[in-house]
Protein backbone atom coordinates (compact mmCIF):
# COMPACT_ATOMS: atom_id res chain seq x y z
CA UNK A 1 0.00 0.00 0.00
CA UNK A 2 1.26 3.61 -0.62
CA UNK A 3 -0.67 6.27 1.19
CA UNK A 4 0.15 10.21 -0.32
CA UNK A 5 -1.17 13.08 1.21
CA UNK A 6 -2.86 15.52 -1.22
CA UNK A 7 -0.26 18.30 -1.11
CA UNK A 8 2.06 16.38 -2.24
CA UNK A 9 0.62 14.72 -5.06
CA UNK A 10 0.84 18.29 -6.50
CA UNK A 11 4.33 19.20 -5.02
CA UNK A 12 5.13 16.06 -7.17
CA UNK A 13 3.39 17.51 -10.15
CA UNK A 14 5.76 20.50 -10.08
CA UNK A 15 9.31 18.68 -9.39
CA UNK A 16 12.15 19.40 -12.22
CA UNK A 17 15.04 17.17 -13.02
CA UNK A 18 17.60 19.71 -11.91
CA UNK A 19 16.33 20.95 -8.80
CA UNK A 20 16.24 17.60 -6.93
CA UNK A 21 18.59 14.89 -5.33
CA UNK A 22 17.61 11.79 -3.18
CA UNK A 23 18.72 11.13 0.17
CA UNK A 24 18.96 7.64 1.27
CA UNK A 25 18.78 5.53 4.50
CA UNK A 26 20.54 2.36 2.95
CA UNK A 27 19.25 -0.35 5.82
CA UNK A 28 15.64 -1.17 4.84
CA UNK A 29 15.16 1.14 1.68
CA UNK A 30 18.06 -0.20 -0.33
CA UNK A 31 17.84 -3.27 1.29
CA UNK A 32 14.68 -5.23 2.00
CA UNK A 33 12.96 -5.37 5.67
CA UNK A 34 13.71 -8.78 6.45
CA UNK A 35 17.24 -8.78 6.31
CA UNK A 36 20.14 -8.50 8.41
CA UNK A 37 22.30 -5.04 8.91
CA UNK A 38 25.64 -4.46 7.54
CA UNK A 39 27.70 -5.01 10.92
CA UNK A 40 25.95 -8.44 10.93
CA UNK A 41 27.03 -9.22 7.41
CA UNK A 42 30.14 -9.32 8.76
CA UNK A 43 29.47 -11.79 11.94
CA UNK A 44 26.48 -13.54 10.55
CA UNK A 45 29.83 -14.92 7.87
CA UNK A 46 32.90 -15.38 10.37
CA UNK A 47 33.57 -17.06 13.53
CA UNK A 48 33.50 -14.46 16.18
CA UNK A 49 34.46 -15.22 19.86
CA UNK A 50 31.37 -14.57 22.66
CA UNK A 51 33.88 -12.37 23.87
CA UNK A 52 33.15 -10.44 20.78
CA UNK A 53 29.67 -10.38 20.60
CA UNK A 54 28.97 -9.55 24.29
CA UNK A 55 31.20 -6.46 24.25
CA UNK A 56 29.56 -5.28 20.87
CA UNK A 57 25.89 -5.96 22.61
CA UNK A 58 27.00 -3.88 25.82
CA UNK A 59 28.35 -0.99 23.66
CA UNK A 60 24.88 -1.12 21.22
CA UNK A 61 23.08 -0.94 24.91
CA UNK A 62 25.37 2.32 26.15
CA UNK A 63 24.41 3.96 23.11
CA UNK A 64 20.71 3.50 23.54
CA UNK A 65 21.52 4.56 26.98
CA UNK A 66 22.95 7.61 26.07
CA UNK A 67 20.15 8.46 23.41
CA UNK A 68 17.57 8.43 26.07
CA UNK A 69 19.53 10.33 28.31
CA UNK A 70 17.29 13.42 29.46
CA UNK A 71 20.23 14.96 31.47
CA UNK A 72 22.60 15.40 28.07
CA UNK A 73 22.34 17.91 26.06
CA UNK A 74 22.13 16.98 21.95
CA UNK A 75 25.89 17.59 21.73
CA UNK A 76 27.08 15.75 24.83
CA UNK A 77 24.78 13.01 23.56
CA UNK A 78 26.42 13.40 20.30
CA UNK A 79 30.13 13.42 21.77
CA UNK A 80 29.42 10.47 24.19
CA UNK A 81 28.03 8.05 21.00
CA UNK A 82 30.71 8.80 18.58
CA UNK A 83 33.38 7.66 21.46
CA UNK A 84 31.10 4.21 21.45
CA UNK A 85 30.76 4.40 17.81
CA UNK A 86 34.69 4.15 17.98
CA UNK A 87 34.83 1.60 20.13
CA UNK A 88 32.73 -0.86 17.91
CA UNK A 89 34.62 -0.05 14.54
CA UNK A 90 37.80 -0.78 16.42
CA UNK A 91 36.52 -3.85 17.56
CA UNK A 92 35.34 -4.80 13.89
CA UNK A 93 39.25 -3.75 12.69
CA UNK A 94 40.41 -6.31 15.20
CA UNK A 95 38.76 -9.01 13.02
CA UNK A 96 41.25 -8.05 10.18
CA UNK A 97 38.46 -8.12 7.23
CA UNK A 98 39.88 -7.79 4.13
CA UNK A 99 38.08 -6.29 0.96
CA UNK A 100 37.96 -9.65 -0.61
CA UNK A 101 36.69 -11.35 2.55
CA UNK A 102 33.79 -8.59 1.90
CA UNK A 103 33.15 -9.70 -1.46
CA UNK A 104 32.93 -13.20 -0.84
CA UNK A 105 30.54 -12.46 1.53
CA UNK A 106 28.19 -10.09 -0.76
CA UNK A 107 28.57 -12.66 -3.54
CA UNK A 108 27.91 -15.62 -1.89
CA UNK A 109 27.10 -16.05 2.13
CA UNK A 110 25.73 -12.45 3.26
CA UNK A 111 21.97 -12.51 4.31
CA UNK A 112 21.60 -8.52 2.63
CA UNK A 113 18.89 -8.65 0.12
CA UNK A 114 18.09 -5.91 -2.15
CA UNK A 115 14.98 -4.46 -2.25
CA UNK A 116 12.65 -4.70 -5.28
CA UNK A 117 13.34 -1.92 -7.57
CA UNK A 118 16.40 -0.63 -6.15
CA UNK A 119 18.17 -1.59 -9.46
CA UNK A 120 15.39 -0.22 -11.69
CA UNK A 121 15.41 3.24 -9.31
CA UNK A 122 19.16 3.79 -9.50
CA UNK A 123 19.77 2.90 -12.90
CA UNK A 124 16.74 6.09 -13.76
CA UNK A 125 18.44 8.48 -11.38
CA UNK A 126 21.93 7.95 -13.13
CA UNK A 127 20.53 8.57 -16.56
CA UNK A 128 18.82 11.56 -15.05
CA UNK A 129 21.46 13.20 -13.19
CA UNK A 130 19.99 13.06 -10.19
CA UNK A 131 22.49 13.18 -7.41
CA UNK A 132 22.01 10.11 -4.94
CA UNK A 133 23.30 10.33 -1.19
CA UNK A 134 23.20 7.54 0.62
CA UNK A 135 23.74 7.91 4.53
CA UNK A 136 24.39 4.55 7.19
CA UNK A 137 25.54 4.44 10.25
CA UNK A 138 26.96 1.13 9.03
CA UNK A 139 29.92 -0.11 6.99
CA UNK A 140 30.87 1.69 3.64
CA UNK A 141 32.94 -1.50 2.18
CA UNK A 142 29.79 -3.33 2.70
CA UNK A 143 27.74 -0.95 0.95
CA UNK A 144 29.97 -0.18 -1.89
CA UNK A 145 30.29 -3.66 -2.69
CA UNK A 146 26.98 -4.46 -2.23
CA UNK A 147 26.02 -2.06 -4.85
CA UNK A 148 28.64 -2.91 -7.26
CA UNK A 149 27.87 -6.56 -6.94
CA UNK A 150 23.89 -6.03 -8.34
CA UNK A 151 25.52 -3.66 -10.83
CA UNK A 152 24.01 -0.06 -9.52
CA UNK A 153 27.06 1.76 -8.15
CA UNK A 154 26.73 4.36 -10.55
CA UNK A 155 29.13 7.59 -10.13
CA UNK A 156 26.37 9.93 -9.06
CA UNK A 157 25.84 8.16 -5.97
CA UNK A 158 27.70 8.86 -2.85
CA UNK A 159 27.86 6.64 0.14
CA UNK A 160 28.45 8.05 3.92
CA UNK A 161 28.87 5.33 5.96
CA UNK A 162 31.99 4.05 8.87
CA UNK A 163 35.42 3.49 7.19
CA UNK A 164 36.57 -0.22 9.15
CA UNK A 165 40.09 -0.21 7.18
CA UNK A 166 40.69 3.69 7.82
CA UNK A 167 42.16 4.79 11.49
CA UNK A 168 38.65 6.19 13.44
CA UNK A 169 41.04 9.11 14.16
CA UNK A 170 41.19 9.99 10.81
CA UNK A 171 38.17 9.31 9.65
CA UNK A 172 34.20 10.76 10.43
CA UNK A 173 32.21 8.37 12.69
CA UNK A 174 28.83 8.13 11.27
CA UNK A 175 26.71 7.42 14.44
CA UNK A 176 22.97 7.07 14.67
CA UNK A 177 22.84 10.66 15.87
CA UNK A 178 25.15 12.20 13.07
CA UNK A 179 23.70 10.49 10.48
CA UNK A 180 22.42 13.38 8.21
CA UNK A 181 23.39 15.66 4.81
CA UNK A 182 25.50 17.83 6.81
CA UNK A 183 28.07 15.15 7.00
CA UNK A 184 28.45 15.38 3.21
CA UNK A 185 31.79 16.49 1.87
CA UNK A 186 32.09 20.12 0.62
CA UNK A 187 32.17 19.06 -3.30
CA UNK A 188 28.92 17.23 -2.78
CA UNK A 189 27.45 20.67 -0.85
CA UNK A 190 28.14 22.23 -4.07
CA UNK A 191 26.96 20.14 -6.03
CA UNK A 192 23.38 20.08 -4.21
CA UNK A 193 23.36 23.53 -3.04
CA UNK A 194 20.85 24.73 -6.33
CA UNK A 195 18.44 21.79 -5.76
CA UNK A 196 16.01 22.72 -3.66
CA UNK A 197 13.95 19.52 -3.61
CA UNK A 198 15.39 17.01 -1.38
CA UNK A 199 13.51 13.46 -1.67
CA UNK A 200 14.05 11.75 1.65
CA UNK A 201 14.12 7.52 1.75
CA UNK A 202 13.76 6.76 5.28
CA UNK A 203 12.85 3.79 7.29
CA UNK A 204 12.35 5.27 10.89
CA UNK A 205 11.21 8.26 12.38
CA UNK A 206 14.77 9.64 12.94
CA UNK A 207 15.84 9.06 9.63
CA UNK A 208 14.38 12.70 9.55
CA UNK A 209 17.18 14.14 11.17
CA UNK A 210 19.12 13.26 7.78
CA UNK A 211 17.90 16.33 6.71
CA UNK A 212 18.49 20.10 7.13
CA UNK A 213 16.31 22.31 8.98
CA UNK A 214 16.21 24.72 6.29
CA UNK A 215 15.28 22.13 3.51
CA UNK A 216 11.86 20.52 5.80
CA UNK A 217 9.66 22.41 4.14
CA UNK A 218 10.77 21.91 0.64
CA UNK A 219 11.61 17.94 0.80
CA UNK A 220 9.39 15.45 -0.14
CA UNK A 221 9.16 12.57 2.60
CA UNK A 222 8.64 9.18 1.88
CA UNK A 223 8.51 6.41 4.31
CA UNK A 224 8.80 2.73 4.13
CA UNK A 225 7.34 1.10 6.81
CA UNK A 226 7.48 -2.36 6.89
CA UNK A 227 6.87 -3.66 10.27
CA UNK A 228 4.41 -2.88 13.22
CA UNK A 229 2.28 -1.15 10.29
CA UNK A 230 -0.90 -0.41 11.95
CA UNK A 231 0.80 0.43 15.48
CA UNK A 232 3.07 2.57 13.08
CA UNK A 233 0.65 4.20 10.85
CA UNK A 234 -0.52 7.26 11.99
CA UNK A 235 3.13 8.17 14.00
CA UNK A 236 4.17 8.23 10.71
CA UNK A 237 1.96 10.67 8.99
CA UNK A 238 2.94 13.06 11.39
CA UNK A 239 7.01 12.98 9.97
CA UNK A 240 5.85 11.77 6.62
CA UNK A 241 4.63 12.78 3.26
CA UNK A 242 4.81 9.46 1.49
CA UNK A 243 4.36 6.16 3.40
CA UNK A 244 5.41 2.51 2.01
CA UNK A 245 3.59 -0.27 3.37
CA UNK A 246 4.71 -4.20 2.92
CA UNK A 247 7.99 -3.98 1.01
CA UNK A 248 6.61 -1.70 -1.88
CA UNK A 249 9.24 -1.26 -4.66
CA UNK A 250 11.51 0.95 -5.37
CA UNK A 251 9.80 0.74 -9.18
CA UNK A 252 6.94 3.68 -8.07
CA UNK A 253 9.74 6.17 -7.84
CA UNK A 254 11.73 4.99 -11.00
CA UNK A 255 9.07 4.99 -12.96
CA UNK A 256 8.14 8.61 -12.23
CA UNK A 257 11.57 10.09 -12.76
CA UNK A 258 11.46 7.71 -15.90
CA UNK A 259 8.72 9.43 -17.52
CA UNK A 260 10.32 13.13 -16.88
Amino acid sequence: MVYIDENTKQKIKKIKLNSTYFLINFENVITDNNCSDTWNAITNNIKVKKSFTKKIEELRFKCISIELNNNLSFDEKCEATECVWKEIIELFRELNIDENKIKRFIGCKSNIRIRDGVKNFLKVANEKKIPVIIISDGIFEIIKYFLSYNNCNYDNITILANNIFASTETNKIIHPLNKNELSVSDDIISEIKDRKVSILLASSINDINMLSKAKLNNSIKIAFLDQNINENFDIFLNYFNIICTHNTSLDLIANKFKNM
